[in-house]
């Protein structure tokens, strides 16, 4: 597909394959962004790689309405055996001679927690509150080393609960067996959500219905 800008090297096109796998849902994908340089000649500005399930859903790409980048849609693995499998959104702009992922990066405030964690922190911090970065990247770090780290420990994520004061406040509980649960706040905004806050203790204002309430394995959530 090709964005539309009219970029200072012109325009590019941004490519994404699967990788080979004979086994098992879990997989990778990699994005590649080509620019031309005169006759016959192209390169590379940019690469990423990430993982995805090979599920039932098909992955769809396009450029953005605004022309300045593309939206890649598939099945991303949950680190949560019970959830399975949510909707990853990777959405991409352009910036000259490279791109940076952009919001929305999830369907809903249990997917954005889950992407948030999975995200380097230069992504993260993007995405989180800025009176409270320090303190979020120290808990992006601390459950990062929790579940991927030396003998990792999955999660389990738990109720989504609605804040009090109003629409746009969540509060998304993710357990572990042994370093504990973490409630991280969550604010919704326009096609997008901000990290506010995360911690071991509840949120006193959170009492709202599990607005997540599992009933079984799910697919794709």
């Amino acid at each position: 597909m090709i964005p539309k800008a009219d970029l200072s090297g012109g325009w590019a096109v941004a490519v994404a394959h699967g990788m080979p796998w004979c086994t098992s849902r879990m997989s990778g994908f990699e994005i590649d962004v080509i620019r031309p340089e005169g006759e016959r000649k192209q390169r590379v500005i940019a690469h990423v790689k990430h993982g995805y399930s090979r599920g039932d859903m098909v992955p769809k790409m396009k450029a953005t309405g605004d022309g300045q980048g593309f939206d890649l849609r598939l099945s991303r693995s949950s680190a949560d055996m019970n959830v399975f499998e949510y909707v990853g959104i990777f959405r991409y702009r352009l910036t000259g001679d490279g791109m940076e992922r952009v919001q929305p990066i999830a369907m809903n405030g249990r997917g954005f927690v889950e992407e948030w964690l999975a995200a380097d922190w230069s992504d993260a911090e993007r995405w989180s509150d800025t009176g409270a970065k320090e303190a979020l990247r120290l808990e992006h770090a601390r459950v990062n080393k929790t579940e991927r780290g030396e003998g990792g420990e999955l999660p389990s994520y738990g109720a989504v609960r609605g804040c009090a004061e109003d629409g746009k406040h969540f509060q998304v509980e993710v357990g572990h067996e042994k370093a504990g649960t973490v409630y991280f706040q969550i604010e919704q905004g326009v096609n997008s959500f901000t990290m506010v806050a995360a911690g071991g203790r509840e949120d006193a204002r959170c009492k709202g219905a599990d607005i997540m309430k599992r009933t079984g394995a799910s697919a794709a959530e």
